[in-house]
């Protein structure tokens, strides 16, 4: 059903593909609250995908109708007048066709507002030109969601996507330096010969990206779409209501399932918050050679262990509960500094800094103290002094003046040191 440029309510009675999109009129009468609200606006320029994704609706047409690029922009210009805080495209994929899609985009960013406007896009198909263009955006005025779905070749294959993987490695990874356009990727859980190794490697693949935020979605077998239509053939079981969420398939058992919700909430919860950056940053490649996945595997058992799933849970409480599954387990590499520096004082945290290829002690380490007269009594009574047969040396940790945009250090957030406690040394 759709109103029709007189205003009147047309009505197929069943499946209906609109056309003429220039007949549809804009969405929104009344846009005086959205800002003082904090309101999403959605809006369309293209309706149909020429893709076909077996689990999607949009590419059952199998070819794209456009608005007019002139009806296009006066409509834009209403969610610029009325202070829109976020203008989400919900075009299935929003860069089909850079002479259409371009000159929006241009358009917009030539305008002086504080608006945001979110595009879903398909990244591998990014020219130069556009990747030239992207790098003069105003920070803040685009964000993109690109729809990884799986990195297994015979899962795409099977569910009708063609990507260029390191097409998109390549503009994603160009796209982050930038620094100015926000990256939200996207994984699904459930899909045809994806199993749970299979998963994990995809998880991995893109989150060595470190985009902005990583969702982990479940597959949804819609009616109509060629999933349902699969569904046998995989042992795909399903919910028989909205959001008709998988539950097993023939590759992913139920059991498997559970736990990557578990997951999916642990995720949201540290990564997806964007800060414990630094953290994440040590504990992976420290403690688990880099393998993402495993870490948040280890966490998500113990998350589940606690009953902490699927509870609420605020950033400082996540802070401290990422501290006590810390001191859980890896007790062993903190005991010997809590006992040589508890003497002097209350010890807040002890690290021992380990070396992410053999697993071993780097022989040094951090302690924090609860007040500046222990840790520097501490530091005064222990440095030069021998523990353990060796020799240490203690002194006060200096803060870093800046840190880079390497590694984890993509998503642009500032480390900020604490400047209490003070660090050892072993002397080898």
């Amino acid at each position: 059903a759709w109103i029709d440029e007189d205003g009147g309510i047309q009505n197929a009675g069943n499946l209906a593909v609109v056309e003429n999109l220039p007949v549809l009129p804009f969405s929104y009468d009344d846009m005086k609250s959205f800002k003082e609200l904090h309101k999403i606006a959605y809006y369309e320029c293209t309706r149909g995908c020429p893709f076909s994704c077996s689990y999607c609706l949009s590419g059952i047409s199998h070819y794209v109708r456009r608005k007019p690029l002139d009806k296009v922009l006066v409509e834009l210009d209403k969610f610029i007048e009325a202070e829109v805080p976020l203008v989400k495209f919900v075009d299935r994929t929003y860069n089909l066709g850079e002479d259409y899609f371009l000159p929006i985009m241009q358009h917009l960013a030539e305008k002086d507002t504080k608006s945001l406007f979110h595009f879903e896009i398909k990244a591998d198909l990014l020219s130069q030109n556009v990747l030239n263009f992207l790098k003069t955006v105003p920070k803040g005025r685009f964000q993109f969601e690109i729809g990884v779905q799986t990195t297994n070749q015979d899962t795409l294959k099977a569910i009708g996507r063609k990507d260029d993987w390191q097409a998109l490695v390549k503009n994603v990874t160009e796209i982050l330096t930038f620094g100015n356009i926000h990256l939200h990727l996207d994984l699904i859980a459930g899909l045809p010969y994806e199993g749970i190794l299979s998963f994990k490697q995809s998880f991995n693949d893109v989150y060595a990206l470190r985009p902005h935020m990583l969702q982990l979605g479940f597959l949804k077998v819609l009616k109509g779409s060629l999933m349902s239509k699969q569904a046998e053939e995989h042992d795909i079981v399903y919910m028989d209501d909205t959001p008709y969420e998988v539950l097993q398939t023939k590759y992913v058992t139920y059991k498997e399932m559970r736990f990557l919700k578990v997951l999916e909430d642990v995720f949201e919860n540290t990564y997806n918050t964007g800060k414990f950056d630094n953290f994440l940053e040590h504990i992976i490649n420290e403690y688990y050679k880099a393998d993402a996945y495993a870490f948040y595997e280890d966490l998500s058992v113990w998350w589940d262990s606690k009953g902490l799933y699927p509870e609420g849970h605020n950033i400082r409480n996540v802070t401290l509960l990422l501290k006590l599954f810390c001191d859980e387990k890896f007790p062993e590499q903190a005991n010997t500094l809590n006992e040589i520096f508890s003497e002097y004082g209350q010890v807040t945290s002890a690290k021992v800094i380990m070396d992410r290829e053999t697993g071993n002690s780097k022989q040094f380490g951090f302690v924090e103290m609860s007040d500046d007269d222990a840790a520097l009594a501490a530091i005064e009574r222990l440095n030069e002094t021998e523990v353990d047969g060796n020799r240490i040396v203690v002194k006060k940790a200096k803060p870093r003046e800046e840190v880079g945009t390497g590694g984890y250090g993509n998503r642009n957030r500032e480390f900020r040191p604490r400047h209490q406690g003070g660090g050892y040394d072993r002397d080898r």
